[in-house]
């Protein structure tokens, strides 16, 4: 078997069209390393890359300005609001939203109302849900017993209650739903987007016409 092997490697290395094309090859190998990618290939990449950078970028600016310093407390916040304060458009920022947060903004302003709303309930035992609400960032009271009720269960009043009194609520009582009625705070009322500034941080992307899977989505969160 040794001196068949032997016989086999000498044949390969002596013929000449065999060491051409091995030698073609690592050539060819070479090449390929040297200029990839291939030109028709480099825009991609290039626009690949700016777009992580800009979904990074996104979610940083957002971080900070809606989450970190409580812009979801403006209850006129729409996505469309903070892509035109973020000079980018709604395509890149509901992309960085659902990446990061793992929910589409709507869902995630909510939550971070509620969780705002909770601390009130608890730090001020005597304020009314129509002020909690306010100063929560909704639009109407009804919109916020509602919104309450389908992450906690239970009504804001009746959630207060049992956090701080729990020994007068009885353990097989059902939460009753709060009527609460104000001219002033109502689902209905309508918001204009133009009422949130522009910011001086500048993206500058080319544009893309954003695809609206969902226009709902477009105004004041509700």
């Amino acid at each position: 078997m040794i001196v068949l092997y032997v016989f086999v490697m000498l044949a390969i290395f002596l013929s000449p069209t065999i060491r051409e094309k091995i030698r073609d090859a690592r050539l060819r190998r070479k090449a390929i390393i040297e200029n990839w990618p291939p030109p028709e290939m480099e825009a991609e990449i290039m626009s690949r890359n700016w777009h992580i950078h800009v979904v990074e970028k996104l979610h940083s600016m957002f971080d900070k300005t809606i989450i970190r310093e409580k812009g979801y407390l403006d209850p006129n916040l729409s996505i469309m609001a903070v892509a035109k304060m973020f000079n980018t458009n709604r395509t890149y920022l509901s992309e960085a939203i659902n990446k990061n947060y793992g929910m589409p903004f709507r869902i995630l302003v909510n939550k971070l109302r509620i969780e705002h709303a909770k601390k009130m309930l608890l730090d001020n035992p005597d304020m009314t849900v129509v002020a909690v609400a306010r100063q929560s960032g909704f639009l109407g009271a009804n919109q916020f017993v509602r919104k309450f009720k389908e992450l906690e269960g239970n009504t804001p009043g009746e959630w207060r209650r049992l956090k701080l009194f729990p020994e007068l609520v009885p353990a097989d009582e059902n939460p009753v739903e709060e009527n609460i009625t104000d001219e002033n705070l109502t689902d209905e009322n309508l918001v204009d987007e133009n009422s949130v500034g522009e910011s001086s941080t500048e993206i500058t992307p080319a544009e893309i016409t954003p695809t609206d899977d969902n226009p709902t989505d477009m105004g004041p969160v509700t």
